[in-house]
C-alpha cells in the first residue's frame, strides 16, 4: 500500500470512529437537570407571604411552612395520619394552616397556628360536604388568570393564561427524558407563580418579565400541591369553620 493510500485509510478510519463516538453520545447522553439556584441562599425580600408544603419523613407526613422569600423552613406538624393529597395543606383567610387528618372519630381538620404549631381548633368533617378547593390540580382563579404546565413538547413549559385567553410561555426548561413540570399555581398578588418539578423542587418565578426562576424548597411531596398566603389576599384560602 502506498504511502498515500496509508493516509486516506487512517482519515477515514478516524472519521468512522468519531461518527461512532458521537452516535453513542447523542444516543446515550443524559440532559442535566435545570440548575436552578437556591433562594435560601440568597433570599427575596420582593416575594411576599409564606408557603405551606408537605413531604415525607420516616414514613409520616410532615407540613413544612418557609417564607416565599427564601429561608429555612420550619416543620409544623409530622404524624402519620394525616390526610394525604387532598386538603392538606391549606390556609384559612387569617393565616392558620389547616391540615387534614384521620383520628378514631373521623375526619377532622386541624386548624394550626404555623408560628408556633399549636392546634386552635378542630372541626369533624364529611368529605362530601367539603367546599374546600380539593388536590394538587383543582385551580379556579376568579379574575380569569391562570397558570398551568405542558409536558408534550421537548421541554417542560409553564405557560401563563391571561383573562382575556392570552397564553404566553413563561418558563421552559429542558432535562432528562422524564423530567417535567407537575404543577403551577399562581400567587395570591399575581405576581408569581409556584411550580414544583419531578424533582420535588418547588420554584418560584416572576409572572412579568424574566422568570427568575429559583428553588424555594427540595424534597417536596409530589402529589400535594404547596399553598401560598399573603395577608390581605382571601384567594386561595378557604375557612372549613363556616
Amino acid at each position: 500500500m502506498t504511502d498515500s493510500r496509508k493516509v486516506v485509510t487512517s482519515i477515514i478510519a478516524s472519521l468512522v470512529v468519531v461518527g461512532v463516538v458521537v452516535a453513542l453520545v447523542l444516543t446515550f447522553a443524559v440532559i442535566p437537570l435545570p440548575d436552578f439556584p437556591l433562594l435560601a441562599e440568597n433570599p427575596d425580600p420582593d416575594i411576599p407571604g409564606q408557603v405551606a408544603f408537605a413531604n415525607w419523613e420516616n414514613g409520616d407526613l410532615c407540613v413544612h411552612v418557609v417564607q416565599a422569600s427564601g429561608g429555612e423552613s420550619s416543620e409544623v406538624l409530622c404524624d402519620g395520619n394525616i390526610g394525604f393529597g387532598e386538603f392538606t395543606p391549606g390556609w384559612t383567610p387569617d393565616g392558620l394552616l389547616i391540615i387534614e387528618e384521620f383520628g378514631p372519630s373521623g375526619e377532622e381538620f386541624k386548624l394550626i397556628d404555623p408560628a408556633s404549631g399549636e392546634t386552635v381548633d378542630r372541626i369533624e368533617f364529611r368529605t362530601d360536604e367539603v367546599g374546600g378547593p380539593i388536590g394538587r390540580d383543582f385551580v379556579v382563579y376568579e379574575d380569569g388568570n391562570n397558570v398551568f404546565v405542558d409536558g408534550d413538547r421537548d421541554v417542560s413549559q409553564v405557560i401563563l393564561e391571561d383573562s382575556d385567553g392570552t397564553e404566553r410561555v413563561a418558563l421552559e426548561a429542558e432535562g432528562p427524558a422524564d423530567y417535567r413540570f407537575d404543577w403551577a399555581r399562581l400567587s395570591p398578588d399575581r405576581e408569581w407563580a409556584l411550580v414544583q418539578d419531578s424533582e420535588g423542587r418547588l420554584i418560584v418565578i416572576a409572572t412579568e418579565g424574566a422568570p427568575n426562576a429559583r428553588i424555594l424548597a427540595e424534597d417536596v411531596d409530589g402529589w400535594m400541591a404547596a399553598a401560598w398566603y399573603i395577608e390581605g389576599y382571601e384567594e386561595g384560602t378557604w375557612d372549613p369553620r363556616e
